[in-house]
């Protein structure tokens, strides 16, 4: 699996990738590789093209880098662009029979890859597959990002807009699910050898990184933020001019500092109308206290 990267890493290649540091950004896609291909695979519900689904979403993540305001969610962030683009492409492709699992250029054993571990891993890559056709949408998501991605249950419930508790609670239902499989198809000490020794790491191409960076070294710097009020901060401004307005029609009307305040602080209620000619009439004088009158008393 990819190292894991400090908070203080992270948020340097950040910023370096957002100010066109492509070195930046292939060190992110290399560290992170794992957990945005897992999010794939959780939302295709097969290896098949996952790859592709993922290099796709770090393309548009640097395309879009300007818009990330919390530098520390980037692994987040790029797991649900790839989630969104791989059900994007699952609807596509829904009609359209599976494909076959093994990919020639992807599977065959390398010069540096010994050809036992080649065929351990296509094992493991049949028997993982066949997993996730058992599993239910529920269960499969959450257990192929953590078990096949590595994300954490945090990262897992942000990505899946959850809670921390929903997902390990489905988590361990979808292992649950699994052992039962494999009991009925008598290959739980095939699976349980699998799970201790091995583990369901996902295999991502050694040549991942420098296919992915071809396509993002042809795009120009990340836009650079733009300044100004964001649209969330609209809301506050308008009531302040609003409660402002208020303050000022009070000079006019007679009304208390309190009374224009609480006239300004509700948007939704209309305004009472103010005649011009009232503006130009002569303020009434205020009422003069009359003094008592005098009591006489008969002699």
């Amino acid at each position: 699996m990819e190292r894991k990267l400090t908070s203080r890493e992270n948020r340097a290649l950040v910023s370096r990738s957002q100010r066109g540091d492509y070195d930046a950004f292939a060190e992110l896609m290399h560290a992170h590789r794992h957990y945005v291909t897992g999010c794939a695979i959780a939302a295709l519900g097969k290896y098949a093209d996952a790859e592709n689904v993922a290099e796709e979403a770090f393309i548009l993540a640097y395309q879009k880098l300007y818009q990330l305001r919390r530098v520390d969610s980037f692994r987040v962030w790029v797991g649900r662009i790839a989630w969104n683009i791989a059900v994007t492409h699952r609807k596509k492709l829904a009609p359209e029979t599976t494909m076959d699992l093994h990919d020639p250029e992807h599977d065959r054993p390398s010069d540096i890859d010994a050809h036992g571990d080649w065929e351990r891993r296509t094992d493991i890559k049949v028997i993982v597959q066949e997993i996730l056709d058992v599993l239910p949408d529920r269960l499969r998501e959450p257990f192929a990002m953590c078990y096949l991605g590595g994300g954490t249950h945090r990262e897992i419930a942000l990505s899946l807009v959850t809670t921390e508790n929903a997902v390990q609670k489905s988590i361990t239902r979808a292992i649950e699910v699994i052992r039962n499989y494999m009991r009925r198809t008598d290959r739980a000490a095939e699976w349980e050898e699998i799970w201790r020794s091995h583990g369901l790491a996902i295999a991502v191409g050694a040549d991942f990184v420098a296919r992915a960076m071809e396509g993002v070294r042809k795009l120009p710097p990340p836009k650079a933020r733009q300044a100004g009020i964001a649209p969330s901060e609209w809301v506050s401004c308008l009531a302040a001019a609003v409660m402002t307005v208020g303050v000022l029609v009070s000079a006019f009307v007679g009304l208390r500092p309190t009374e224009a305040m609480a006239w300004g602080g509700a948007a939704d209620e209309f305004a009472p109308t103010i005649e011009l000619a009232d503006l130009d009439q002569t303020p009434p004088r205020p009422p003069q206290r009359r003094r008592p009158a005098r009591q006489w008393r008969r002699d």
